[in-house]
């Protein structure tokens, strides 16, 4: 489902970080809304190169055809900056913590390597997951950032379906 802008809004940070770009409009979102830096990752590159396209002379916007694990690792090293994650990378259908998704490598690289600061993790398309897997997903975030806050967001067409994460992460 498509990030909605009153909930982007809402937990803006100087540095937007998406996995699975699509079509672009989180970036395109992300953007319009101001973000100082927009990162965005996805493996198909038939998308990619149209979002990289309209993006090409904007030094603000780094999209890339890579894995969005490759991308995190690369990239958040160098970032000293809070961030916004938008994590919706995954295969279509039904989803489950067991799967070959991304998601809890995603979640391993940022607890690895972003710095310390105020970061927001939004974990989109959580009617995909059983609630046995939403609650071990929350398990693994405050096991990663025990000082964290948890809630939930509607996307643009279903009740409930990001949850949400502000962590503190100290140094």
């Amino acid at each position: 489902m498509p990030l909605p802008a009153t909930v982007l809004s809402k937990y803006f940070n100087p540095v937007f970080i998406e996995t699975g770009t699509l079509l672009g409009s989180s970036v395109k979102l992300a953007v319009a809304l101001g973000f100082e830096k927009v990162y965005s990752s996805d493996i198909s590159a038939q998308g990619i190169r149209k979002v990289r396209k309209r993006y090409v002379s904007d030094p603000h916007v780094h999209v890339t055809c890579e894995s969005s694990v490759c991308m995190l690792s690369r990239i958040l090293p160098k970032i000293n900056q809070d961030i916004t994650f938008w994590l919706d990378a995954h295969p279509a259908g039904k989803l489950s913590l067991n799967d070959k998704g991304p998601l809890l490598e995603e979640l391993r690289c940022i607890h690895r390597y972003a710095r310390p600061g105020n970061h927001v993790l939004l974990i989109d398309d959580m009617r995909l997951f059983s609630k046995s897997d939403v609650l071990k997903l929350q398990q693994i975030l405050r096991r990663h950032w025990p000082d964290h806050t948890f809630f939930r967001e509607d996307s643009s067409k279903v009740l409930q379906d990001i949850l949400g994460c502000k962590v503190r992460r100290s140094g």
